[in-house]
């Protein structure tokens, strides 16, 4: 149980880091997906599977589902603030997070507080923070993210049928999150060719 919170907290936290710029909001909420998360965290594997419903990129509700697609957590996102309840309406646990539109990103809205943007080709430009950096297109959909630690996270953005899978790595962890989008968001300006694009560049 306590490695499913870890999960929890890192998916939310991987998710949250990305930059601010000018961007159309126009028909991006409400937003509603699906997700599936899966992978292998401290050497074991993991999954679960859950719904999402963002009102504004501040606010969102998602559910975690457990055996018999019945909710077990519930998640709320405010602001910069993240709570956590069972099944029971019991908090789990509470923690904030130091970026501000926390539930964009799951519609592909990047929060605010960029610190410097470059551009590093025609296509992209790198977004870099005191943590790390984010890597935009030319639509500014998310590409790359990196998080710099003692182990460094990085996460890439694809395109898939059904919305955007995230892939993340920390160490010897790595999961994939599957975000099957229902309605809104912003997901269907990503460029379809951004796996060329990294293969091309050195985005790095």
């Amino acid at each position: 149980m306590k490695t499913a919170h870890a999960i929890l907290m890192f998916s939310l936290l991987c998710l949250t880091a990305c930059a601010s710029v000018q961007i159309d909001k126009k028909g991006a909420f409400p937003f509603r997906a699906a997700f599936e998360i899966e992978g292998t965290v401290e050497g074991k594997p993991l999954g679960f599977s859950g719904a999402l419903l963002a009102d504004s990129a501040d606010n969102a509700v998602a559910q975690i589902y457990g055996p018999g697609g019945i909710a077990v957590y519930t998640v709320r996102i405010n602001g910069r603030s993240i709570s956590v309840t069972d099944s029971w309406n019991a908090p789990v646990m509470d923690f904030k997070l130091p970026i501000n539109g926390i539930a964009g990103i799951f519609a592909g809205i990047a929060p605010s507080g960029f610190k410097y943007s470059k551009n590093i080709s025609n296509e992209c430009k790198k977004v870099s923070y005191i943590w790390g950096y984010v890597i935009l297109d030319a639509e500014s959909m998310p590409l790359q993210m990196r998080i710099n630690d003692k182990e460094p996270v990085k996460a890439d953005f694809r395109t898939s049928s059904g919305g955007i899978d995230l892939m993340i790595e920390r160490g010897s962890d790595n999961f994939v999150l599957h975000i099957n989008v229902i309605e809104g968001g912003r997901w269907n300006y990503a460029d379809s060719k951004v796996q060329d694009m990294r293969e091309k560049d050195n985005l790095e």
